[in-house]
């Protein structure tokens, strides 16, 4: 499933990489890829 490949494709980057979602994540504009590792 694409949903999966692409999540697998951003757990593997450096968890200080910083992703912008395209929607309000949880009163947040950013977010690291090591926090949603740990929310995961």
């Amino acid at each position: 499933m694409i949903a999966d490949t692409v999540v697998r494709q951003l757990f593997e980057t450096e968890a200080s990489t910083y992703v912008y979602p395209g929607h309000d994540y949880k009163g947040q504009k950013s977010t690291t890829i090591g926090i949603g590792k740990n929310e995961a």
